[in-house]
């Protein structure tokens, strides 16, 4: 089913469910709230706010295509097709303890005022989780540089080219703290964390991790991603990926 991006965090995000579960992790009203939880047998539900315009491509399969009145109900009411324009409303979570697989439903409007819900499947297998592991969750605001800064949870590994200076803060040019250096061939790093402001939009500091050095680098194209799919690994580009061209 479909082609879901390639990364390993999905048995991260299934060995902490029973923890992130109780957990509700900050994103300010927006995206990712937890708007509600239940439990069933060995299932726990979660159901988070996730509205987001897409176009559908040809990253959905054809079981990903079936929209369901509901997400209880195997009553088909319609199918989606490549560049339909719809909205995601919410995106509903079950994680079947007994097995640890977490199966992952959108809520979607689409046409002339219709709902449904279509099935992604299971996350790690047929599809990406977008909000593992708190993926995303607003971390802390921190004032560097004269600026106010959104920190945002975001955990993968990226390749960097050239040699990168670490900062102790986002835009604290003045408080240079290491390295990364570049000798003959790229490097891998592990971000932690990205600082955002809205006030200047691209701009991008990347909290990042290379063996036991760690501090914020200036985003640049000097760092990549060797893999399939999105850059950066947002939920609005997790979706984005999934439900549309890629």
């Amino acid at each position: 089913m479909g082609s879901n991006i390639p990364i390993v965090f999905s048995a991260l995000f299934l060995a902490a469910s029973a923890c992130s579960q109780q957990h509700a992790p900050d994103y300010a009203g927006g995206n990712g709230t937890v708007t509600g939880r239940e439990s069933r047998g060995n299932h726990s539900f979660t159901t988070r706010r996730h509205e987001q315009e897409i176009r559908t491509g040809s990253q959905l399969s054809s079981r990903q295509r079936i929209i369901y009145a509901d997400f209880r109900s195997q009553k088909r009411i319609g199918e989606l097709h490549e560049d339909d324009i719809i909205c995601t409303q919410q995106i509903r979570s079950d994680l079947d303890r007994s097995r640890n697989k977490l199966a992952v439903w959108y809520s979607i409007s689409y046409g002339a005022g219709q709902s449904g819900w279509i099935c992604m499947g299971y996350d790690g297998e047929d599809t990406t989780f977008p909000y593992h592991d708190g993926n995303w969750e607003v971390l802390r605001s921190i004032r560097a540089d004269g600026a106010e800064w959104t920190v945002r949870r975001l955990e993968q590994q990226m390749t960097v080219w050239n040699t990168a200076a670490l900062f102790a803060e986002p835009g604290a040019y003045d408080k240079m703290q290491g390295t990364i250096p570049v000798a003959g061939k790229p490097e891998t790093i592990s971000t932690k964390a990205v600082a955002i402001n809205p006030d200047l939009p691209g701009i991008w500091w990347l909290q990042v991790q290379q063996g036991g050095t760690s501090g914020w680098t200036a985003d640049c194209g000097d760092i990549t991603v060797e893999r399939l799919g999105p850059r950066f690994l947002t939920p609005e580009a997790i979706v984005d990926w999934e439900l549309g061209w890629g």
